[in-house]
Parts: structure tokens; C-alpha cells; sequence
């Protein structure tokens, strides 16, 4: 399974690696954190659910069991807010 940034309603900028995402649809503005901005980073870059698990884990001081649990609850944050899509 992959995401993909829903780049019709989405504009993002990288400012100094800090994530900042609009979405066009709603208004709403998000800034995201380095987890956050890590998993857009490598969303962009159109990697797999575990291929950005596994670079955040290496990446960051977390356990794998909290790392994909943190994915995997951003990933579908991201998709209830229409900010990117799921593909099966």
C-alpha cells in the first residue's frame, strides 16, 4: 500500500525542514513536526508505508512498534484531511 500527496488540493513548502502544508480546499494550514516533515519528504519521493517506516526508524530515537504506529496514525490523518490519497 502507498500514499500519495494529493497534489490538485495540496501546496507545501520545505522552509529551513520544516513541513508547511495547505490544503486549497479547506484553507487549513498544517506545520509539520520532524517526524512528520520526514514521512512527507519520503511521501514525496513516492516511497512505500515500509520503506518510510524503516528509514524513521533509523533515523529516529523511537522503537520500530512506535515509529509504525506513528506512520501509520499520521498516514491516515493525512488522508482523513484529504492532504494525500491511498492507493491499495
Amino acid at each position: 500500500m502507498k500514499y500519495f500527496i494529493n497534489e490538485d488540493s495540496v501546496v507545501w513548502r520545505n522552509i529551513n525542514g520544516e513541513i508547511i502544508v495547505l490544503n486549497l480546499n479547506s484553507g487549513h494550514h498544517y506545520t509539520l513536526n520532524k517526524l512528520g516533515s520526514k514521512i512527507w519528504l519520503l511521501l514525496e519521493k513516492k516511497k512505500s508505508i515500509e520503506e518510510i517506516i524503516q528509514q524513521a526508524f533509523h533515523e529516529f530515537d523511537m522503537s520500530l512498534n512506535q515509529v509504525r504506529d506513528d506512520v501509520v496514525n499520521f498516514l491516515n490523518n493525512l488522508n482523513q484531511e484529504n492532504l494525500v490519497q491511498k492507493i491499495e
